[in-house]
């Protein structure tokens, strides 16, 4: 399990491989845990139940300012970088909760899952 977070910033590093260079990225987020998944087209599951208010929220506003580049573009190497902001005195009803996140890579034209990531745990702290 990862270390609790109170407040502050966790960066989420991205590999998804040279193949995937160039391809789309999306990093997701759920409180309701890993599984059984979400299956998503192509066959692919990706590791966070849905729908959970965080899960819609994560995915309908990609990039809001608490989850920067949490769409974007994978670099030649394959990979991308995202970042959650914490602000301090998070409400004592969410001390201990779980988030996991994930990411999906997508290819354009059409777009067509083609990587998921593993899930990562984030537990919130006082």
């Amino acid at each position: 399990m990862d270390a609790p977070l109170a407040h502050g910033v966790r960066s989420f590093a991205l590999n998804a491989g040279a193949s995937n260079a160039g391809s789309i990225y999306l990093l997701l987020g759920s409180t309701s845990g890993v599984s059984p998944g979400t299956t998503i087209p192509c066959g692919f599951t990706l590791p966070l139940n849905s729908p959970d208010p965080y899960f819609s929220l994560t995915l309908q506003s990609p990039g809001a300012a608490f989850l920067s580049n949490s769409l974007g573009i994978l670099d030649g190497l394959g990979e991308g970088q995202a970042t959650l902001t914490v602000p301090g005195g998070i409400h004592l009803s969410y001390v201990g909760l779980v988030v996991h996140f994930a990411a999906v890579v997508l290819e354009l034209g059409p777009i067509t899952p083609v990587f998921v990531s593993n899930a990562v745990p984030l537990v919130l702290a006082p």
